[in-house]
């Protein structure tokens, strides 16, 4: 039996968890009914990899790529900032933190969804670090 990659499986299981809420929501709908809805909550990482990313016409992404390859959209803190060609993370006070390639350990909750930057969820970091 041929196993569906896993991005495959976990977009399946989220429109199967969307279409499960949807009805539960319509039948809540219905007069004298009362649904209750657990919306699971943020799980928080900790992520070592490094820094990449790329700029294109339809959009701007950074990432950290872990050493299994795996991709992590990186929604970066206030005050951070990317510039591309090549990548280079800065941080509040305008100096340079990390280059393409540098590896770094951040940490902070992931969310719900999926970007067009990787096939996983954002990855809304609170901490970096150096390494």
């Amino acid at each position: 039996m041929t196993r569906l990659p896993a991005e495959v499986r976990a977009r399946c299981a989220r429109l199967v968890a969307g279409l499960a809420i949807s009805l539960l929501l319509l039948v809540g709908c219905i007069p004298g009914h009362t649904v209750e809805v657990t919306i699971p909550e943020q799980v928080e990482l900790t992520v070592t990899g490094t820094l990449a990313g790329e700029r294109t016409q339809a959009r701007e992404c950074v990432w950290l790529i872990d050493r299994a390859g795996q991709k992590f959209d990186l929604v970066l803190p206030t005050g951070w900032s990317v510039a591309y060609n090549p990548v280079r993370l800065t941080d509040p006070s305008g100096r340079i933190f990390a280059e393409d390639g540098d590896a770094l350990r951040v940490s902070g909750p992931t969310v719900i969804g999926e970007t067009m930057c990787a096939s996983g969820p954002p990855f809304i970091v609170e901490h970096i670090e150096k390494l």
